[in-house]
C-alpha cells in the first residue's frame, strides 16, 4: 500500500478525488474503463468469485498473515461485481492498517449507505461512506468523466465506456455538475 493512501480516511472529497487520480496515474491506469483487476494485482490483492452462505453478502476483503483477498459474489451482474471490487479496494486503501482484518458488505449501492457487518460501531457509517465515494471516484474518475462530458458523449455511451450502469453514471455526472 502506498504511504499516501494509508492516511486518506477522513479527508474531504476533493482530496480523495486527487488521491484516486494520483493512484491511477502512478500505476498507469488513468484510462477508462479503469482496470480494477490490474490495480488489485499491482498491490498483491487476489480477487476470487465466491458463494456466501447467507446469500446477502455482496463481497468482502480479508487481510490475513499479510495476504489480501477480495471475495465477490459469483452470481452478481458485471456492474455489481465492478462496484463491489472498487468498494473493497477502497477499504484496502483507506481503512486497512497493518493488522489482520475483514470488511464484509451486505449490499453496496453508491446511491445509498452500504449495510456493513464490520464490528466497527458508529464509525461504520463514515467508513462505508468513504469507501462508497472512493469506489465511485475509482470507477468514474472526475477528470475522465469531465473530459467525456466536454466531448458531448451521451450518458449511455459514457456508462458503456466506463463499464458501469447508466444509473451509476447518471448519479456521478449529476454529482459532478451539481444538479
Amino acid at each position: 500500500m502506498s504511504e499516501n493512501t494509508a492516511a486518506l480516511a477522513g479527508i474531504d472529497r476533493n482530496e480523495m478525488e486527487s488521491h484516486v487520480k494520483n493512484l491511477l496515474v502512478e500505476n498507469k491506469l488513468f484510462v477508462w474503463p479503469v482496470d480494477l483487476i490490474n490495480l488489485a494485482t499491482i498491490f498483491g490483492i487476489r480477487i476470487v468469485n465466491a458463494t456466501f452462505k447467507d446469500g446477502g453478502t455482496s463481497g468482502l476483503i480479508n487481510k490475513s498473515a499479510g495476504r489480501v483477498t477480495i471475495f465477490v459474489k459469483e452470481n452478481s451482474d458485471p456492474f455489481s461485481k465492478r462496484l463491489t471490487i472498487a468498494h473493497q479496494l477502497a477499504h484496502f486503501f483507506l481503512h486497512m492498517k497493518e493488522e489482520d482484518c475483514t470488511y464484509e458488505d451486505q449490499r453496496i449501492d453508491m446511491f445509498h449507505q452500504a449495510e456493513a457487518r464490520n464490528g466497527i460501531g458508529e464509525s461504520g457509517d463514515r467508513i462505508e461512506a468513504e469507501a462508497n465515494y472512493f469506489a465511485t471516484a475509482l470507477l468514474m474518475p472526475r477528470d475522465l468523466v469531465a473530459a467525456a462530458l466536454k466531448k458531448n458523449i451521451p450518458l449511455y455511451e459514457m456508462a458503456r465506456d466506463f463499464n458501469v450502469s447508466e444509473g451509476a453514471m447518471a448519479y456521478r455526472v449529476s454529482a459532478l455538475i451539481g444538479t
